[in-house]
């Protein structure tokens, strides 16, 4: 006959805040919860919304915590679309706890979450137990459930330095990238079984970069949201570490560039200029943190019309590219961000210096970038914008000839079904429309035309280009012949 074990069920948490008004939270969470057990996680709940619009969230758990461990934790998580995954805290249990509860008729347990970060939510939580006898055989083992395949399945804090130091070995191969479930799991980790006094910052601003590798190579937003969420926690243990302030500004801007938040953009502004002001002259960094900042600055420029941004954009990337010597593989990027940033100021305020400098940064950024580098067609492409606005203004018939030349290169550069082809062609068609005002020569004209046709059959309905490459191939058939 089989040994006969008192057994604890956990059946259930609820989570309540202690906050009113419940403002420490994203409004677009949910949340959900892990039973940790001899550190490894042996449970996953299926992530909730709040209850009838309250801040509480009920977590079904229905499950035996095994009989020989004696003490079991159970971590609250939220999961957020714009900010990613992040550990709220924890709460430890003690069998001794739960059956002194049920022996005073008590079937709940009611404690406050522990926090990981000192500005992290307030909470509380509500465990629903019940305890029964069962055969040891039934209970006696309990394997690793409710986590999807191939995700860790331990936060054991002796393991994170290695594996983090292999995740960033790792991400400096080629098309390196991680599992949905992996970047997330191991912040939990870091956050769970590390103080902030214990180089945590270190650790969160190393998984930041990891991710943000990810996000690079695979285009995930649920990796880029994460990377923000771990170089936001380094920040926080560390706010004057120079690194984790650029981690944080270049991953804001990466998230401004794809969901467009002037949050996002605010602060990564904050963050860069903190970082640079940080960073020594000298150290090698600092030319990437002024080139993000000079980014950060001219997108935001873009959005709000401030010129005092366009300005220092232009002063912060010109500074990156003082400290970035010939034959350095950033420097094409570093001349096409800065030659982004004079074009925009000539537009705004008309001097020529502008406009003749940036078509100079335009051609020098061609000129570093050798053939069949991804990025020569887009950087034709500048450069033809730069010489086809400079003709405008002084009428060079070589401006002129030129902008057609670069555009041209770049349309045969670029496959059909590149998301730059139609607007690569709109330009060539452009360039080649003033080239037959300027001299009457009807291949021109004829050319112009397939130009606009082909950048119109690339463009599916109901892009907002749409609308305006009609109407530039509307505007030809007005042209007098």
């Amino acid at each position: 006959m089989s040994e006969l074990k008192t057994v604890i069920k956990l059946h259930s948490i609820c989570v309540m805040s202690l906050k009113n008004p419940h403002n420490d939270l994203p409004g677009d969470m949910k949340m959900f919860a892990q039973l940790i057990i001899e550190e490894n996680i042996f449970k996953q709940t299926l992530q909730v919304t709040s209850e009838h619009d309250q801040p509480s969230w009920k977590l079904g758990f229905e499950c035996n915590i095994p009989p020989h461990a004696p003490t079991f934790s159970v971590t609250i998580l939220r999961q957020s679309e714009t900010e990613g995954t992040r550990l709220l805290g924890y709460i430890e249990i003690g069998q001794g706890e739960v059956f002194g509860s049920v022996e005073s008729n008590r079937c709940t347990l009611q404690l406050e979450l522990n926090k990981v970060n000192p500005d992290g939510p307030s909470l509380k939580a509500r465990a629903g137990f019940s305890v029964s006898e069962l055969p040891y055989r039934d209970v006696s083992d309990l394997d690793v459930i409710g986590m999807p395949e191939n995700t860790i399945g331990a936060v054991r804090s002796h393991e994170i330095r290695d594996e983090l130091q292999k995740m960033y070995k790792d991400s400096k191969k080629t098309n390196f990238s991680m599992d949905a479930l992996q970047p997330w799991v191991m912040h939990e980790r870091i956050l769970l079984c590390l103080q902030s006094n214990d180089n945590r910052a270190e650790w969160l601003n190393m998984l930041g970069d990891i991710i943000l590798q990810s996000y690079q190579v695979s285009g995930t937003l649920d990796h880029l949201n994460q990377a923000v969420s771990a170089y936001n926690d380094a920040v926080r243990d560390d706010p004057g570490s120079v690194i984790c302030l650029a981690g944080l500004g270049t991953s804001l801007l990466h998230r401004f560039r794809r969901l467009g938040s002037m949050l996002d953009i605010n602060q990564s502004v904050v963050m860069l200029e903190a970082a640079v002001a940080l960073t020594p002259d000298g150290y090698r960094d600092k030319r990437s943190r002024l080139n993000n900042l000079g980014s950060s600055l001219l997108m935001r420029f873009k959005r709000l019309g401030d010129l005092d941004d366009l300005n220092q954009s232009v002063l912060r990337l010109e500074a990156a590219l003082a400290l970035t010597p010939n034959g350095h593989p950033d420097k094409p990027s570093l001349l096409t961000n800065l030659r982004s940033s004079l074009l925009s100021r000539f537009e705004q305020l008309g001097d020529l210096d502008d406009l003749n400098q940036s078509a100079l940064r335009s051609e020098a950024a061609v000129a570093l970038t050798p053939d069949g580098h991804p990025h020569k067609p887009s950087r034709l492409n500048n450069l033809g914008i730069s010489l086809f606005s400079r003709f405008k203004q002084l009428h060079d018939l070589n401006d002129l000839n030129q902008s057609v030349l670069r555009f041209e290169a770049a349309v045969a550069l670029t496959p059909d079904g590149h998301p730059n082809k139609p607007s690569q062609l709109n330009n060539l068609g452009n360039s080649l429309l003033s080239c037959f005002e300027q001299l009457g020569d009807l291949d021109d004209l004829n050319q112009s035309v397939l130009r606009f046709e082909a950048a119109i059959a690339l463009t599916p309905d109901g892009h907002p280009a749409k609308p305006s490459l009609l109407n530039n191939l509307g505007g030809i058939t007005l042209q007098p012949l």
